[in-house]
């Protein structure tokens, strides 16, 4: 049983650090979806949502897709 528990802490952890190093190639993007900038401000899709309604983030619409630019995030923080 603590055998167990031990692996699946390992894999969660090996799964960490894989997203971890995911989300630092996704950092040199210049555009982002819905949930990579989630990801990538560490928000919830919530927050981020209420951040573009009360337009502290300018995004644009392709089709249906909603995109974020680099800079526009940026933005958010300065």
């Amino acid at each position: 049983m603590r055998d167990k528990k031990i692996l699946k802490s390992y894999e969660e952890t090996q799964e960490k650090m894989v997203s971890s190093s995911v989300l630092s190639n996704e950092a040199n993007k210049s555009f982002f979806n819905i949930s990579e900038a989630c990801q990538l401000m560490g928000i919830s899709r919530t927050t981020l949502w209420r951040l573009i309604k009360n337009e502290h983030i300018k995004v644009t619409k392709i089709g249906s897709r909603i995109i974020i630019t680099k800079e526009n995030i940026n933005a958010l923080f300065k």
